[in-house]
């Protein structure tokens, strides 16, 4: 057991080893690099809502993060995927969103723009953002926004477009909503399913 003036040393060893890591040690030049863009991103105070913290516009608009993907057929499974979700996201957004529920579509569609697993699909996407906005004022600008992004993907890769006016009925989710309308819902893992097993349209 330790006798008293070895506790007041160790004591002394452990504050002055948390004083040196926490308080003298330097910030590193990362931390100076993100300090640095937050001070000079514009804020879009259009896209504020009270009591809503959502990152800076510079993490929003940022450049894609991934790496590339070399196999197309990895990339061909993925854009199914990534295709199937913002749809689906897209069609069960609020009829009537509040200015909260718009700025976080918004924010989401362009963060899914960073983060999608494909640099270069991301790096098309987000010019198609730039060049189309998203459009959030209701679920049917949202869905007919989603669906014509689509099929400006799908002409660029010499594939059919798909008929935007049946993107409701094709990304239904079997959420709380759809159960009511139509007495039953799908569960997650039947959606997951269909992700896997059902051709989307690009």
């Amino acid at each position: 057991m330790l006798r008293r003036p070895s506790l007041t040393l160790a004591a002394i060893v452990i504050a002055f080893v948390l004083l040196v890591v926490f308080v003298l040690t330097p910030p590193s030049p990362s931390s100076y690099a993100v300090a640095d863009v937050k001070a000079e991103a514009p804020v879009d105070k259009t896209a504020q809502v009270p009591g809503l913290a959502l990152p800076d516009q510079s993490v929003i608009q940022g450049k894609p993060i991934m790496a590339k993907m070399a196999n197309e057929t990895k990339r061909a499974e993925l854009g199914n995927a990534g295709w199937k979700l913002l749809h689906t996201v897209l069609a069960q957004y609020p009829e009537n969103p509040t200015e909260e529920e718009k700025v976080t579509l918004r924010s989401f569609i362009h963060l899914f723009s960073r983060v999608y697993p494909c640099r270069e699909c991301a790096e098309h996407f987000q010019q198609l953002l730039r060049e189309y906005p998203p459009q959030v004022s209701s679920r049917e600008a949202a869905s007919m926004w989603g669906c014509d992004a689509h099929n400006k993907v799908n002409i660029r890769l010499n594939k059919p477009v798909f008929d935007c006016n049946e993107v409701s009925n094709k990304y239904s989710c079997g959420c709380a909503e759809d159960e009511e309308e139509e007495g039953e819902g799908k569960g997650i893992s039947m959606i997951l399913d269909e992700i896997e097993d059902t051709p989307t349209m690009g």
